[in-house]
C-alpha cells in the first residue's frame, strides 16, 4: 500500500493497480451490498507489497548494500507519520463523539495498531471476524492488514538473506511450497477458523508470496507483445470477477484467490513493456489515486464509522458520495502534508523522523492505554447514555440451561421428558429468557436446538457455512430418536433467508421451498407444528441510535410501524399460509410490538442490534410468549404419531 521505491523501475500501470485496490476497499465499506467482495482489494495490495519489497530486498543484497536497520527505517518512515496522524486524529474525535464502548474498542485496536499487531488484536475481539456487527463501529478496523505485512516484513528479509547461500531458483520453489501451504490451509479450515484465517499473518502470507514469485521470476514474464496484452486482460477481468458473488461466492478464499490471481497477471504481464492494460493503469487520473492510496485507505474507514455513529448505523446512502470524496481529498492531504515530508531526506532528516514517531507513539499509546484502563472514559456520558451503550453488548445468551443428553432444557424439568422441542437460529435464540420464565409458570419443559445463522429448515444448505447442514441433520436424527416430541416450533431470521443475499438460495423461492418441504415432513411425521414470525426490524442500530439520541438530548424516531414490518415479512407470510388452515400456530411478535408504531424501548433498550432483542425485550413480552405456549400445551395428542420424517432426504433448493 505504499509508493514504490526509486531502487527499481518506476512501472505506473503498479501504481493504477494500487488505485483498483484502493477503489474497491472504500467502495465495499461505502455499499457492502453494491461492492460485497470489495474487500479482495486488500489481497491486491499484498500481491503488490510482496512484489516492491522482494524486488528491493533481492536487488539490495545482490549489490550488498541490504541492511536491516536501514529496511526498517524505511518502512517506518514510510508507514508511521501518516498512521500516527490518523491515530491521533481518531482519538481526538472520539472523545467528544464516540460513546464509552466504541471508545474502548478504538483504544484496543489503536494501542495494537501501534506495535503492528491490530490484526491479532482483532482476531480475539470480534466474535465473527471483519464481517461481524461488533466491527462496523470500530474506524482502526482496517489497520489489521497493516499488522499482517509488517509482521511479514519482519520476517521474510531475512528469509531472502539466509536465501543468498542457495541457487535462486531453489529459493523461489521454496518460497512457493510456503506458499502453497498457507493457500491451502486457508481452503482446508476456511469453515471452521473465519477469524483467524483472515487476520493473521500465516494465512495471508501465500498473497504476499505471490508478488515475492514474480519479483524472483518465478513464473517468467510473458515476452511476446500479444501475450502480455492477454495475460494482463485476463488479469484485470479476474480482479472484476472477484467482485461477482456468483463466481467468487462459492467458498470464502473465492474472491481472494481471484484477486490475487489478477493482480499476478497484471503484475506479471507489464514486467517486460507496455500493453493496452498498462497504459489504461497508467492514465494520470488512476496513477495519482495510487500515490495517495496508502493515506486514502487509512482515512476512508474512519470517516465511514463516523458516519455509522452519528446515524445510528444506517446504511450510507446519499452520504456515499461525499464521503467517497471526503476520502479522497483527505487522503490528498494527509499525502502531501505527512506522507512526503517525511519521506523526504532533504526535508526531514532520518534521527527527525526517529524522534518524531517515537514521541508520538508514547503518547498515542498512553492515551490508547487510559482508554482500555477506563473502558473507554465511561465519566463523559451520563448513566442513561450509558446503560443504552452497554445493551448493544449484551450477550445474546442471557438464560440458563439444564442440560440432558448434552442437549439445553429450557423450564420445569421435573415433570418428566420434554414433549416440545424448538428449533432455530438466533432469532429463537433471544427468545431464551421469555420461554424459559413462561415454561417453568406452566410446569413444563422444552428440547432448545439453535445454531445462529442456520435456517431451521431441512436440507438448510447455506453457502460458506457448513455448520448449518450439520445441525439441520442433528435436528432430524433427534427427532427420530425422540418419539416422545409431539410438538416442532421453528423460529428464525425469516426476512434474512427470504433474500437471495443471504447465501440460502439463488432466490427467495429456494427458502420458500425449503420451509415448505420441513413443514410437511414434521407433519407427515404425526407432529404438532407451530413458527414464531420475526420481530421487526431496522435499519439502525436501536441501542446505538438511543444512545446518541439521549446523550444529544432528542428524540428517537424509528419510523417503523406493524405495516413496514409485515411487508418484510411478506414472503414468510405468504409461504406459510396454507399451513395455517391445515392447523399449524403461529405466533406474531409484530402483533405484540406494534400498535401501530412499534416499540424499542422503556429506559432499556428492547433491541441489542437492529434485529436481536435484549433481555429485558424478551422479557417485555413474556406473556404473549406464555399465552402462545399454554395453546399450545392444550392442543390434543398428535394422531398417528411416528418417529420417522417421510420425504426429509430430497432437496427442494433450485441452485
Amino acid at each position: 500500500m505504499q509508493p514504490s521505491n526509486p531502487a527499481i523501475a518506476y512501472r505506473p500501470d503498479i501504481d493504477g493497480l494500487r488505485a483498483v485496490a484502493v477503489l474497491l476497499v472504500v467502495a465495499y465499506h461505502l455499499a457492502p451490498r453494491s461492492f460485497p467482495q470489495g474487500y479482495a482489494g486488500v489481497d491486491v495490495f499484498f500481491v503488490i507489497s510482496g512484489f516492491l519489497i522482494t524486488a528491493i530486498v533481492s536487488r539490495e543484497l545482490a549489490g550488498s548494500r541490504f541492511t536491516l536497520g536501514g529496511f526498517y527505517l524505511r518502512r517506518a518512515q514510510r508507514i508511521l507519520p501518516a498512521l500516527l496522524a490518523m491515530l491521533a486524529a481518531v482519538f481526538a474525535y472520539g472523545w467528544f463523539f464516540l460513546l464509552p464502548s466504541d471508545m474502548a474498542a478504538t483504544s484496543r485496536t489503536g494501542f495494537a495498531a501501534l506495535f503492528f499487531a491490530s490484526n491479532v488484536e482483532l482476531r480475539y475481539a470480534l466474535t465473527g471476524g471483519y464481517f461481524a456487527a461488533d466491527g462496523r463501529f470500530n474506524p482502526l478496523l482496517h489497520t489489521w492488514s497493516l499488522g499482517v505485512e509488517e509482521q511479514f516484513y519482519l520476517a521474510f528479509p531475512l528469509l531472502l538473506m539466509l536465501g543468498l547461500k542457495m541457487p535462486r531458483r531453489g529459493l523461489a520453489w521454496t518460497i512457493a511450497g510456503v506458499a502453497l501451504a498457507s493457500f491451502a490451509t486457508q481452503c482446508l479450515l476456511s469453515g471452521s477458523h473465519p477469524a483467524a484465517l483472515f487476520f493473521l499473518a500465516p494465512f495471508r502470507a501465500w498473497e504476499l508470496l505471490a508478488g515475492a514469485l514474480l519479483a524472483l521470476r518465478l513464473p517468467v514474464a510473458a515476452e511476446a507483445r500479444w501475450r502480455k496484452e492477454v495475460v494482463q486482460v485476463l488479469g484485470l477481468a479476474a480482479i472484476l470477477a472477484s467482485q461477482v458473488p456468483a463466481l467468487a461466492g462459492l467458498a470464502p478464499w473465492g474472491a481472494p484467490a481471484l484477486a490475487v490471481a489478477g493482480a499476478a497477471c497484471v503484475i506479471g504481464g507489464g514486467d517486460r513493456g507496455a500493453s493496452a492494460a498498462s497504459r489504461l493503469l497508467a492514465l494520470p487520473p488512476l496513477r495519482y489515486v495510487g500515490c495517495i492510496s496508502y493515506s486514502v485507505y487509512l482515512w476512508h474507514l474512519p470517516l465511514v464509522v463516523l458516519w455509522r455513529l452519528h446515524t445510528g448505523g444506517a446504511a450510507t446512502g446519499r452520504a456515499g458520495p461525499y464521503l467517497f470524496a471526503a476520502s479522497l481529498a483527505l487522503g490528498a492531504l494527509s499525502y502531501h502534508a505527512v506522507e512526503r515530508p517525511f519521506r523526504d531526506s532533504n526535508r526531514m532528516s532520518a534521527r527527525s523522523v526517529i524522534a518524531a514517531t517515537c514521541i508520538a507513539t508514547v503518547l498515542l499509546a498512553c492515551v490508547a492505554g487510559a482508554g482500555i484502563r477506563t473502558r473507554g472514559f465511561p465519566a463523559r456520558v451520563d448513566e442513561a447514555t450509558l446503560g443504552y451503550d452497554r445493551d448493544r453488548y449484551e450477550s445474546i445468551i442471557t438464560f440458563t440451561c439444564t442440560y440432558v443428553e448434552s442437549r439445553c432444557v429450557l423450564g420445569d424439568t421435573t415433570r418428566g421428558p420434554p414433549r416440545l422441542l424448538f428449533w432455530g437460529d438466533s432469532h429463537l435464540l433471544f427468545w431464551g429468557p421469555a420461554i424459559a420464565q413462561e415454561l417453568e409458570k406452566q410446569g413444563r419443559s422444552a428440547w432448545f436446538l439453535v445454531e445462529t445463522g442456520c435456517a431451521p429448515v431441512h436440507p438448510s444448505e447455506i453457502r460458506g457455512n457448513p455448520r448449518c447442514a450439520k445441525q439441520d441433520a442433528a435436528a432430524m436424527r433427534f427427532l427420530v430418536a425422540h418419539p416422545a416430541v409431539d410438538t416442532v416450533v421453528l423460529g428464525g431470521y425469516w426476512s434474512a433467508y427470504s433474500d437471495p443475499r443471504s447465501g440460502f438460495a439463488d432466490d427467495a423461492s429456494g427458502f420458500a421451498d425449503a420451509l415448505r418441504h420441513t413443514l410437511r415432513a414434521l407433519i407427515a411425521s404425526g407432529r404438532h407444528v407451530a413458527l414464531i414470525g420475526d420481530v421487526p426490524g431496522y435499519d439502525v442500530n436501536v441501542p446505538l441510535a438511543l444512545a446518541l439520541a439521549h446523550r444529544d438530548r432528542r428524540s428517537f424516531d424509528s419510523n417503523v410501524d406493524a405495516d413496514a414490518a409485515h411487508a418484510a415479512n411478506a414472503t414468510f407470510r405468504t409461504t406459510i399460509a396454507p399451513f395455517e388452515k391445515q392447523g399449524v400456530a403461529v405466533a406474531d411478535p409484530i402483533g405484540w410490538m406494534c400498535h401501530p408504531r412499534c416499540e424499542v424501548d422503556d429506559g432499556a433498550s428492547y433491541y441489542r442490534d437492529v434485529n436481536h432483542l435484549t433481555r429485558a425485550g424478551a422479557l417485555r413480552y413474556a406473556a404473549p410468549m406464555g399465552a402462545f405456549l399454554d395453546a399450545l400445551g392444550r392442543r390434543p395428542e398428535p394422531l398417528d404419531h411416528a418417529p420417522s420424517l417421510t420425504g426429509s432426504s430430497a432437496s427442494p433448493i433450485r441452485r
